[in-house]
């Protein structure tokens, strides 16, 4: 083992997906939909079984999941009592957040890391194989706590322990005075939503003339383009998905 693996792995011996072979505890995800399913997947890849999925108590309506009766989260504890939790659905809305970080507290929770779409899986071997040039990434970093947030990003992909996200976490303050923002002239949103993002910078912006806005959701896009029509700046907006052409 070379000297950043061993910094990386200075918390753990190896990843979430080895590590979860090795346990007996119940195995729970929870939520429901596309990210479980991508988790799903790859436990069946590695030969895991899950025991059971649980929703947020409130949102539990007797419905099922992959032939599975959706249980609440008080219905997993009576049942289980101590079990491991995979979280399978992204918020960034605080309420949700604060939940999640009970629930870490209360039982042993984890985020997977899977790819969105179609992409190698980011464990132990993708690691040791790509070791080298993370390590290369790493160097080119100029301060140390840009090579704290690298390293914990990693931590997290490798293991799914929130604690690495949350310890990677920085204001919006501090990170709207790394942004020269009176030196922005043009700006490509790549994923526009609704304008929801060009609204936000717009007035912190005040050179920027010239917009370009891609959003592949239909739906979204006619708010994206209800929007931009109403802007002073020139908003370009195009129905697409944006790849490397």
């Amino acid at each position: 083992m070379n000297n950043f693996k061993k910094h990386i792995f200075n918390e753990f011996s190896c990843d979430l997906w080895h590590y979860l072979q090795s346990v007996n505890k119940p195995i729970l995800i929870y939520g429901m939909g596309n990210g479980a399913d991508k988790i799903i997947a790859v436990l069946d890849s590695y030969g895991i079984k899950y025991d059971d999925v649980f929703a947020s108590d409130g949102f539990v309506r007797g419905h099922s999941y992959r032939g599975k009766i959706v249980l609440s989260y008080s219905q997993a504890k009576e049942k289980y009592k101590d079990f491991i939790i995979l979280l399978s659905f992204g918020t960034h809305l605080s309420d949700v957040m604060e939940r999640i970080y009970a629930l870490d507290n209360e039982q042993e929770l984890y985020a997977p890391d899977v790819p969105v779409c179609d992409g190698p899986l980011f464990c132990e071997e993708f690691f040791d194989f790509y070791c080298e040039k993370l390590e290369m990434a790493r160097n080119l970093l100029f301060d140390e706590r840009s090579k704290e947030v690298f390293d914990d990003v990693i931590r997290f992909k490798l293991t799914g322990k929130i604690k690495y996200l949350k310890s990677s976490e920085d204001s919006e303050a501090n990170v709207d005075k790394l942004l020269p923002y009176e030196k922005y002239r043009s700006y490509a949103d790549l994923g526009a939503y609704n304008g929801d993002t060009i609204r936000k910078y717009l007035p912190l912006c005040p050179n920027l003339s010239l917009i370009y806005a891609f959003e592949p959701d239909f739906r979204n896009f006619k708010k994206l383009k209800a929007y931009a029509e109403g802007e002073k700046v020139v908003i370009n907006a195009f129905n697409y998905a944006s790849w490397d052409e």
